[in-house]
């Protein structure tokens, strides 16, 4: 009997301690899988993000009006210029050619219409033939005219002057001597000191900026570099994103520009909202229930559901305004492990 009561006293003791060690497993595990985050004092900052490419402010793209012989180019591709300079011209001598005999014809034409109001004197009297012959020597001059307009114009249009300073981006025919025609002889001139990024901002962010705010922006030609600036325009009408959204174009002006070429793409960070000496948690600690926002705090090994105030937030930090002190700690992850009787 005394054996039959040892082997049943063994087996009820290894019954409650493999109960027990399954309970502490459990509550182990339960532990390992609630994660917490201390309440931090920093300063909050919100901002809107948005990614675009540089361009430059100030440009001017200039092309012949007429087909010719490119007789002048002075200047290549990243050559600096002038306003002023000349930067490619024509050859020229078929154009001051048919100037010369446009102001020939011209003064022709106007000494014929002088010679007839001469003839007929200054009477107001006019027969028919007269309103004939001089309504001919009008036109005639006026014809005249517009032809010597037009020749000066096409020998004006011979020469491409560069309307402000800067840096030619683009020259589509650089060897003198070669045929052009208006579609053949772009040349483009930026001014660098213009450059700027730009960005479409989404239609819910666009009312918080202003002209003025900083700016910092991120290039992937730079991928080490951060670049400064201040919002120089926000347009006023908004178009439509390649995914169908509504955007505002907005433009932010480099403070230093130096280095930064057209066309880059990047990223700009505009800062909208900063609160010093802030409260603040993730926002994955907030729980929201009957109207309020909670927080499960812990206190030891306790989680305390804890109602809180909160004010702003951003896309992974809400402040906390009552309810909570530095340092506490609240839970982030595992809330359904969170004993219930706690």
């Amino acid at each position: 009997m005394n054996k039959k009561y040892l082997v049943i006293g063994s087996a009820i003791f290894v019954l409650i301690a493999g109960i027990l060690a399954v309970r502490r497993s459990a509550t182990k595990n339960t532990a390992g899988q609630i994660k917490t985050a201390a309440v931090t004092e920093k300063t909050f900052s919100k901002s809107v993000q948005s990614s675009g490419k540089t361009k430059a402010d100030i440009s001017a793209t200039l092309r012949f009006q007429t087909s010719g012989t490119l007789a002048y180019i002075p200047y290549q591709e990243g050559d600096s210029v002038m306003k002023g300079q000349i930067v490619a011209k024509l050859d020229t001598a078929n154009l001051e050619a048919t100037l010369r005999q446009e102001e020939q014809d011209f003064i022709a034409a106007k000494a014929a219409s002088e010679k007839l109001y001469n003839d007929q004197g200054t009477s107001t009297a006019e027969s028919y033939d007269q309103k004939v012959k001089r309504t001919a020597v009008d036109a005639t001059q006026n014809k005249a005219y517009d032809a010597l307009v037009k020749a000066r114009k096409d020998l004006a249009d011979a020469t491409l002057i560069s309307p402000i300073d800067g840096i030619l981006t683009h020259v589509d025919s650089p060897v003198p001597g070669v045929n052009v025609t208006p579609a053949t002889s772009t040349i483009e001139i930026v001014d660098p000191s213009s450059l700027l990024f730009e960005a479409n901002v989404d239609e819910v962010d666009v009312g918080s900026l202003s002209v003025g705010q900083a700016a910092t922006m991120t290039l992937d030609a730079f991928p080490a570099a951060t670049f400064s600036g201040t919002i120089s325009y926000i347009a006023f009408s908004s178009v439509l994103s390649a995914g169908g959204a509504t955007v505002f174009p907005v433009q932010v002006s480099f403070t230093n520009p130096q280095n930064i070429r057209i066309g880059l793409n990047g990223d700009v960070a505009i800062e909208t909202t900063a609160i010093p000496n802030a409260l603040v948690v993730p926002i994955e600690a907030i729980r929201e229930q009957n109207a309020g926002k909670f927080v499960y705090k812990k206190t030891g090994k306790t989680y305390t559901l804890t109602r809180v105030t909160t004010g702003e937030q951003s896309d992974s930090d809400v402040v906390i305004t009552d309810g909570l002190s530095r340092a506490d700690e609240v839970v982030i992850k595992g809330f359904s492990q969170i004993p219930k009787n706690k």
